[in-house]
């Protein structure tokens, strides 16, 4: 018989309660094991839409927006919110200010949750219009932040890299989920949870010469459930003369805690 040390014997009694539930010990995951993990724990959670009681006040700030120039929407569900600008344009050219290539947009959402419930975003839509000349590219970055939620420190954010010469028509820019759904801290049906939405693009050059000419940004950008909820029907924006209007539509997931 083959004599064990207790460190051997810990070792293989931590692969058998692993095997046990049928996952690979700790130290065997790979990046892909975990990112299945984690949208089986999503898979999990049950969401609903939602719930009476839920209510959000908007205010949004940037180069790219403010109060009085953004116009919020929840839709009649209450799982989606559209935000339309009239200021969130990027151009690049002769002439054009250097301060135009980048636009940003802090939108903050202070959100009233029954107890015992809280919500989360989890798919992503860009639509928009482009006119990119070559040398230049359009660049877009979104993060959303939870304040107080239950794991700290933890933002959900997208990215989008779009090169020239190219030219998009009321598009779909970028569209998928997130691999893992955060939510906000848990309602107690008067505290105000606040969200942090920021949304930023910019016109770039993508060679030494500085001299990409074009007009690039986002025309909407959807944010769907995991239920697979349809989006509402919204009017697409236009872009004339280097002039862009944009839109965002936020869908949230809800769930109890």
């Amino acid at each position: 018989m083959v004599a064990l040390s207790s460190t051997a014997l810990a070792t293989l009694g931590f692969a058998l309660f692993c095997k046990a539930l049928s996952i690979p010990p700790v130290k065997e995951w790979s990046t892909e094991q975990v990112a299945a993990r984690l949208a089986a724990i999503d898979d999990d959670i049950s969401t609903a839409a939602a719930p009476d009681g839920f209510s959000m006040a908007f205010s949004a700030r940037g180069t790219g927006c403010s109060s009085s120039n953004t116009v919020f929407a929840l839709s009649p569900d209450k799982t989606s919110l559209t935000v339309r600008f009239s200021n969130m344009k990027v151009q690049s050219g002769a002439g054009i200010p250097a301060d135009d290539r980048l636009k940003t947009c802090e939108m903050t959402l202070n959100t009233v949750l029954p107890r015992g419930w809280s919500f989360g975003l989890s798919r992503v839509e860009t639509r928009g219009f482009t006119t990119l000349g070559r040398g230049l590219a359009l660049s877009l970055y979104g993060t959303y932040d939870f304040k107080n939620a239950p794991v700290p420190g933890l933002i959900q954010s997208r990215s989008l890299y779009l090169p020239g010469p190219a030219t998009h028509n009321d598009a779909t820019l970028f569209q998928g989920s997130f691999d893992s759904i955060l939510f906000s801290a848990c309602g107690d049906g008067n505290r105000s949870i606040s969200v942090e939405f920021e949304e930023n693009v910019r016109a770039q050059f993508t060679d030494s010469s500085g001299t990409g000419a074009g007009s690039a940004g986002v025309d909407s950008v959807s944010y769907s459930d995991s239920c697979g909820r349809s989006l509402a029907d919204f009017l697409p924006s236009i872009i004339t003369g280097g002039i862009m209007k944009t839109k965002v539509t936020f869908t949230f997931v809800f769930r109890q805690c």
